[in-house]
């Protein structure tokens, strides 16, 4: 596959727009299943055996409906982003959605943040900028 073709429709901006709507929407989705979760957690927090209950709790919960909303919309997108962009490009690029994660994480729900993480963090970043110097 040419490693050119997101230039061919729409051009580099384009692709680089797509790439970033779709990990935005699969990083808050992640938050937003995160948060409804936490909310249907504490709701039978002790029922050991209540799986089942909480499953369903969790599915009828707004923002968890939503959190897949976002996954659903991204994943229609990335179809869109792989047919006009060597894969070996793109997916590496989803990475930045754990940065977002864990920042989002960190402020949201008071999630620790150590400087390993944080090293962790800066390795990704420099992962991706070398990544994206390819295309």
């Amino acid at each position: 596959m040419d490693a050119n073709v997101g230039m061919t429709f729409g051009g580099r901006a384009l692709t680089v727009g797509l790439i970033l709507a779709t990990v935005l929407m699969g990083a808050f989705g992640q938050v937003l299943l995160k948060l409804g979760v936490t909310t249907v957690r504490d709701r039978f927090a002790g029922d050991l055996g209540g799986i089942t209950r909480f499953l369903i709790g969790a599915l009828t919960t707004p923002a968890v409906l939503g959190g897949f909303l976002l996954y659903g919309a991204a994943s229609l997108l990335w179809l869109v982003i792989i047919a006009r962009t060597p894969l070996s490009l793109a997916y590496p690029m989803l990475a930045l959605g754990y940065v977002i994660v864990i920042a989002s994480s960190a402020w949201l729900f008071g999630e620790a943040l150590p400087m390993i993480r944080i090293l962790g963090i800066g390795a990704i970043l420099i992962g991706i900028f070398l990544i994206s110097r390819t295309a």
